[in-house]
């Protein structure tokens, strides 16, 4: 069997994770988060797709982010030799793979400790099968006090599938002020428009707002039967927050999600519950107030597949202990 590079352009494959969707390949290719990205393997067998990204100091990993089980067959074994040899000779240096599902061929490979994972070890997911009262009656008394306050004080939703300039421009202030005040870097404005291009209707955002000023929005896309809260932002003024209008803009992404027919609301990343220090700690005790259950992905692999792997290896635990 032949596995080699092949084009997906244009096909809606429902089953996929967001990671391994077409529509992933062409927003990592137009906002140039990546350096190459390409479906790998034979459609009709072992594939997936594959992102070739900087991982500094002038080295490249390949990552292979959301696989799930109908893309791994007998075959895996064979395929994985061919990528690797295919990546060999494009100067990567290591294979880093994190399926959203248990996929037993991979639970017989050599990994190296993982030292940057893009998918969160540890997500929380709201079921969305009962009706919205019993929904927002089993989230914990603090979420659903704000979401019922915000409501009585006159905060606005804004339902947003139409992503205007001024929409883009709103959202690039929030987000501003969000990443000032919790000291963290988002991306450029024209990545968060190909994002919300590239998604189409498989995206939207949720505003609040009151006397017309914008306190929080979401982004969420929908992935197979699922919603992933996948971006947000607030305002950081202090009458503003005191709204806590960001329970409001979730609890009605929720609902609109619901009513597309998603059977689960993820949202996306929270710390690892037996961790105190970890740095999701604080986003992770907003998002529990919105009630749900913690759910652990499964393990990530990293191999090595060039000497080179030894000298960034060396780097990183330099550049550690210099952080120390």
């Amino acid at each position: 069997m032949k596995y080699d590079v092949f084009d997906f352009s244009g096909k809606n494959i429902p089953e996929f994770s967001l990671w391994q969707s077409d529509a992933w390949k062409n927003i990592l290719t137009k906002s140039g988060q990546a350096r190459e990205v390409f479906y790998f393997g034979n459609p009709d067998s072992t594939f997936f797709l594959v992102e070739i990204r900087s991982v500094g100091a002038g080295f490249f990993g390949a990552f292979i982010l959301g696989v799930k089980n109908f893309q791994i067959a007998e075959d895996f074994g064979k395929c994985f030799e061919v990528l690797k040899n295919f990546l060999q000779k494009k100067g990567v240096i290591f294979i880093q793979i994190e399926p959203i599902e248990e996929i037993s061929k991979f639970q017989k490979m050599s990994s190296k400790e993982v030292s940057r994972k893009f998918l969160t070890p540890f997500t929380r997911i709201i079921s969305l099968a009962d009706d919205a009262e019993k929904i927002i009656a089993d989230m914990p008394q603090k979420g659903r006090y704000a979401i019922r306050n915000a409501e009585k004080k006159g905060v606005e939703i804004e339902i947003i599938t139409n992503f205007s300039d001024e929409i883009l421009d709103e959202w690039m202030k929030l987000l501003n002020e969000t990443t000032t005040r919790d000291a963290f870097a988002h991306n450029s404005r024209e990545y968060y428009k190909t994002f919300l291009q590239e998604l189409g209707n498989d995206v939207f955002m949720i505003a609040s707002k009151i006397n017309g000023k914008y306190l929080a929005m979401t982004i969420s896309v929908f992935s197979h039967d699922t919603a992933l809260y996948y971006y947000g932002a607030s305002t950081s003024d202090p009458e503003g927050r005191k709204l806590a209008s960001s329970y409001l803009t979730l609890w009605e992404s929720m609902k609109f999600s619901k009513n597309h027919g998603k059977k689960m609301y993820d949202l996306f990343g929270v710390a690892d519950p037996n961790n105190s220090d970890d740095p999701l700690m604080g986003v992770s005790q907003f998002k529990q107030k919105l009630g749900g259950e913690i759910h652990e992905l499964p393990k990530k692999f990293l191999l090595p597949i060039s000497f080179k792997f030894s000298i960034y290896s060396l780097l990183l635990k330099i550049k550690k202990f210099l952080k120390k």
